[in-house]
């Protein structure tokens, strides 16, 4: 078993910038210092004539080798049914630069020091454009226009649910409850800056590079290479993070590729934090919410409805279109008679926006919750009391939600009040809000949330080899999930093996050919049945050659922790003499070394439905702002847990992220130049070990035979809301207005400044 945590924190990980190849060259991307503007002319001569110069490749150049954009894995189609805009997405800007940071050229030289020096010598001349940044300002009727296909920077107008029955809802409700809600742009910042380095063979190319699945990655570049899939190979070796950004194609492993299929040598690109991983990493969120709660005096729910402005950024990436419109899923855990949504997209001179943990869901239970204490509070209801009144009912497996999508049920009242009881929600919450002598306050807030994960089928394929070694190949991709620790443990347990019998394989599309990627919470899920299938195929696949070979029927061989049997005859095989006995008799399976394979498929069907509650606690200092997470509670139902201290840190981990999205973090853009303001963590403020509370962390209790659910992104998702609602609630004792994300140390100083 591969002990995959003790080798990475003690620093014997390999990470693709630790790798080196004969003869490798390095490349560096000129990008663009002006959010807007037309490149009149690109002057490479001088660059060119540096001795460790070797090659300068613009836009004009990949054209000409038939490179083309980068997919939108999942356009939309508009409210009337036309599609969506679709400007290209370039690896290299072709006449026009639309943000701080877009890829002018590549340059090519022996050393990294010279190929930075070399782009210092190119005269890249523009003609400033004017930009717009903010979401709001690019609709408006004199707003510069970022590309010809997109006017008035729209990129589609979605629209989804029953707008005529909502709106005589609406009519008839007691209350109306509105918020204006703005979810901030975020960057990732993974640990590992991305990096790619490509290596030619004759015909082929390897690609090493960072990935959430190298088979997934590989299928989606040789559409913009114009290759064949046994002309480029795709490694991944360890990610530090990925959290949706690994997922799909960026411009620097377009560029590495033709650059080694061009000079015949391995290109090698490492990214810089600040100048290049702020500019050119994926963004995330960026949402504006008007989104409306209709509600009886009774404090039960009645309509719903929310009209979304979503900013993708500069350029069409792969999956904003659709994480910008899961509208139906709005509804989470709660009963609504109607709902009605609106979403437009629109382009702005920013870096384009893609999926971040807990994509699109994390942008609907925000809002949700956050309306709702909003209710609680006009109401002057308890918080846990209104969300009580309005859960679904669990009668029935499948329910119809407002927006007409069927969905799985779950038990939501069951979750939520164990999180209530075990955060002693009411003796909490009621206390009396006098200030203690040293200035404190204090406040409460939860979230409850039922969400989708990804489903999606995953194929796994085990091999015994003549060492009796199990090997488990998926196109999944770990990037500190512990995927080897759970898939070689099920593996190991079904086959009743010793752990280090059994070894995972990930990474390389040589070995095993599945387009599948680790996203939307769907590996655990998928990949725990798909193990337990295939382990059972094995065996079967094992009894079959051992009767061959005794000249019995498979009924007749039996299987105990590694050693097929014939009780009849007593002759017996381990693993690995089963393998070699298969060889002389021409009975194994074809391969790169001879083995016995078995491989099976699992779905669990298009969507798993997690669900939970968190609550936590807050402690704001009224003369400073600051704020303190004092604890922290979550009781998820993510069905059968597959590996607990597993699923404890992935919670764990995504609530910190989700402290970051509430409390610190945010893009700034300044509104004439359109630079980024919070380009390195000098100026970008990320959570830090002693920001995080005290964390109880809570499972609901399934039969080990249940279905599996996601859990990886569940944290991020319920945690943005909870802090934020507990801050509101201590403000809203204090009689201070309600403030909106990122509730930075400024905001809540100033809040408390106005009672």
């Amino acid at each position: 078993m591969t002990d995959e945590f003790s080798r990475l924190i003690t620093g014997s990980g390999q990470y693709t910038a630790d790798l080196n190849f004969p003869g490798q060259l390095y490349g560096y991307v000129l990008r663009s210092p002006h959010a807007h503007a037309t490149v009149k002319s690109i002057e490479t001569e001088a660059a060119l004539s540096q001795a460790d110069v070797l090659a300068v490749f613009t836009a004009s150049d990949l054209d000409h080798a038939g490179i083309g954009p980068i997919p939108c894995i999942y356009p939309v189609d508009q409210a009337d049914g036309s599609p969506m805009a679709s400007p290209p997405n370039n690896a290299l800007a072709s006449g026009r630069v639309r943000h701080v940071g877009d890829a002018v050229a590549f340059i090519v030289a022996t050393t990294p020091a010279a190929a930075k020096y070399a782009a210092e010598l190119i005269d890249a001349d523009y003609d400033i454009l004017p930009s717009v940044s903010a979401a709001h300002d690019a609709m408006l009727p004199d707003a510069p226009e970022l590309w010809p296909e997109a006017p008035g920077n729209i990129c589609f107008h979605f629209s989804n649910g029953d707008r005529e029955k909502t709106e005589q809802v609406f009519r008839r409700a007691d209350r109306i409850v509105r918020r204006r809600l703005n979810f901030p742009r975020v960057v990732a910042n993974t640990l590992e800056t991305r990096a790619a380095i490509a290596v030619p063979d004759g015909r082929s190319v390897t690609l090493h590079t960072q990935s959430q699945g190298s088979q997934y990655l590989r299928s989606l570049l040789i559409n913009v290479i114009g290759c064949t899939a046994d002309e480029l190979h795709v490694v991944t070796p360890d990610v530090g993070g990925a959290f949706g950004i690994r997922g799909l194609p960026y411009p620097e492993q377009v560029l590495v590729i033709h650059s080694a299929r061009v000079l015949g040598r391995p290109v090698k690109w490492v990214g810089e934090r600040g100048p290049e991983g702020f500019l050119s990493d994926n963004h995330a969120r960026d949402q504006f919410f008007d989104i409306e709660l209709a509600v009886e005096e009774t404090g039960h729910f009645s309509g719903i409805r929310m009209r979304t402005v979503a900013n993708l950024g500069a350029k069409l990436s792969g999956y904003a279109p659709i994480n910008s419109t899961m509208v139906h899923r709005l509804p989470g855990p709660y009963h609504f008679a109607a709902g009605y949504c609106e979403v437009t997209a629109v382009f702005t001179n920013t870096v384009q926006v893609d999926c971040y943990r807990g994509a699109g869901r994390a942008e609907l239970v925000f809002p949700l919750e956050r309306i709702i204490d909003a209710a609680a509070r006009e109401l002057e209801m308890d918080p846990a009391e209104i969300r009580r009144r309005n859960f679904a009912s669990a009668d029935a497996p499948l329910r119809k939600n407002c927006f007409g999508i069927e969905i799985e049920n779950r038990d939501y009242r069951a979750g939520f009040e164990r999180a209530v009881a075990e955060a002693r929600w009411l003796q909490r919450s009621s206390d009396k809000p006098q200030a203690r002598q040293n200035g404190f306050r204090k406040g409460m807030g939860m979230a409850s949330y039922a969400v989708t994960a990804m489903g999606c089928e995953e194929h796994v394929k085990l091999t015994i080899d003549t060492r009796g070694t199990v090997s488990i190949f998926m196109g999944t991709q770990s990037s500190g999930q512990g995927h080897a620790t759970v898939f070689e443990g099920v593996v190991a347990d079904e086959l009743s093996l010793h752990a280090d019998q059994v070894r995972f394989i990930q990474g390389d599309t040589r070995k095993f050919a599945n387009e599948t990627m680790t996203a939307g919470s769907r590996t655990i899920p998928a990949g725990v049945p798909a193990c337990r299938k295939a382990a059972h195929a094995l065996l079967e696949r094992g009894r079959s050659i051992a009767a061959a070979l005794t000249q019995l029927e498979p009924e007749e061989i039996t299987y105990d922790a590694g050693v097929f049997m014939s009780p009849a005859t007593q002759a017996e095989f381990s693993l690995g003499d089963l393998v070699s006995a298969a060889v002389e008799a021409g009975l194994t399976d074809d391969g790169d070394e001879p083995s016995i394979a078995a491989e099976a498929n699992f779905s669990p069907g298009e969507f798993t439905a997690p669900c939970g509650t968190h609550i936590c606690e807050v402690e704001i200092d009224t003369a400073t702002g600051q704020t303190r997470l004092v604890s922290y509670l979550s009781v998820d139902d993510i069905g059968d847990v597959a590996a607990p201290a597993l699923a404890i840190g992935q919670i764990r981990g995504g609530v910190v992220q989700g402290l970051g999205q509430a409390l610190l973090e945010t893009c700034h853009y300044d509104g004439e130049s359109g630079q980024l303001l919070t380009g390195s963590l000098m100026d970008y403020a990320l959570p830090r070990a002693d920001d995080t509370p005290v964390f109880t962390t809570l499972f609901m209790e399934h039969v080990a035979s249940s279905r599996l659910h996601g859990a990886g992104e569940m944290g991020t998702i319920a945690a943005t809301p909870a802090i934020l609602n507990a801050v509101n609630n201590a403000l809203s004792r204090m009689g201070a207005d309600e403030i909106d994300a990122p509730m930075t140390t400024e905001k809540i100083w100033r809040a408390c400044r106005s009672t």
